[in-house]
């Protein structure tokens, strides 16, 4: 019988592409949290007390999940992040504008963009934007504490990044407009994207100097994929966001040469997976397999050996409407194909939304340790 490893070593060994003594969970990262509607049935469901959650993405309205949560589904993973910017609320309209004047209105349970800053593809228009200072303020006070805190409980620390310098870039210039500028002026496209990069340069080193000798892994995001095809070309992603991911990995390595980087991106993104590794990415997530081309048999045969598998737990549609029979059959089958040899960290494919019944979560968590005990069945 395998003993029973450490939450940070788990995780370790996983990334390694080793075997563990079970799949490790994860559930706290910006990227595979939870609604905070969801959270408060959830606590309401394991009978805790109450509370509001700590907002780690306005926008979304995702919560950091409560400890007691966490202890209560033995989850190995602990993620940090850098308080949000300076906003403008509007309680009239029950909206705000970001710190990068990105102006964003309640829709349904999260905030959409209503407005961008940006109105023409014009280079002193984007020289005059003002680009978010992340050393500025008081975003990492308490940073350090906590991530020590959670070392020393044995978890394996992580960070979460900023969002990406396509989705910001989109942001700023409206998605219509920047898939227009993309084909009228791509040299355009290149400086917006430069701009980003230099917030994201900035971003890292605050996030790094304050908790870089404790954590052992680190985001990098860019949502690149719709449900059949990537959002663009492989050539424009070649030309224009490629490099400069690499230059931020690169940037990262120099600050922190030792963790691991694992990269965010949704939807069908195959054929640039290999583009990924080349750069230095570890390890990736969500692993959403319902979008064309991302079966995971698939990604584990084709990138298994050179790549590690963050997320793919379950399919969205039967964690929401499904039955909680239905969801653990959904997870044992996810784990068999993403765990064998290691390389697999057990999570979400998304945050957890809002409909979500708490019925559902627990038997989520409940079937990542029934079925995850290594050796996983043939």
């Amino acid at each position: 019988m395998t003993l029973e490893m450490s939450k940070r070593d788990r995780v370790l060994c996983a990334l390694q592409h080793r075997e563990p003594d079970r799949v490790p969970v994860a559930f706290d990262s910006p990227e595979s949290s939870i609604h905070k509607v969801a959270h408060k049935k959830l606590l309401e469901y394991l009978k805790f007390e109450v509370n509001e959650g700590i907002l780690i993405d306005r926008a979304l309205q995702v919560v950091r999940p409560d400890d007691r949560v966490k202890q209560h589904f033995k989850t190995d993973t602990y993620c940090v992040v850098l308080a949000e910017g300076d906003l403008y609320m509007d309680p009239t309209e029950d909206a705000y504008i970001d710190e990068w004047g990105i102006h964003l209105k309640a829709s349904g349970e999260w905030y959409s963009i209503v407005d961008s800053p940006l109105k023409r593809d014009s280079l002193d228009e984007l020289r005059h934007l003002p680009i978010p200072d992340p050393s500025q303020g008081d975003r990492a006070v308490g940073l350090a504490e906590e991530a020590r805190m959670a070392a020393d409980a044995g978890y394996f620390v992580h960070a979460g990044g900023p969002w990406g310098i396509f989705e910001i870039s989109s942001n700023l210039r409206g998605a219509e407009n920047l898939y227009i500028d993309m084909i009228q002026n791509p040299d355009y496209v290149e400086a917006l994207a430069e701009r980003v990069l230099e917030h994201h340069f900035v971003y890292y080193q605050v996030l790094l100097d304050a908790i870089g000798e404790t954590i052992d892994a680190i985001s990098v995001s860019d949502d690149l994929g719709g449900q059949e095809n990537l959002l663009f070309s492989p050539s424009l992603f070649r030309r224009i966001y490629k490099p400069r991911l690499a230059r931020l990995i690169e940037h990262i390595r120099k600050l922190a040469p030792d963790i691991y980087i694992y990269m965010h991106s949704d939807g069908a993104i195959f054929e640039i997976i290999p583009d990924l590794i080349e750069i230095g990415i570890d390890a990736l997530n969500p692993i959403q397999f319902t979008a064309k081309g991302m079966d995971p048999k698939r990604l584990k045969q084709t990138f298994g050996r050179d790549l590690a598998f963050w997320g793919g737990g379950i399919d969205n549609k039967v964690l929401s409407f499904g039955t909680p029979d239905e969801v653990q059959l959904e997870v044992r089958n996810k784990i068999n194909i993403l765990g064998p040899r290691g390389g697999y960290v057990f999570a979400t494919v998304h945050n957890i939304s809002a409909e979500v019944p708490p019925e559902n979560i627990d038997a989520l968590f409940q079937a990542a340790h029934q079925y995850g005990t290594y050796p996983l069945p043939s």
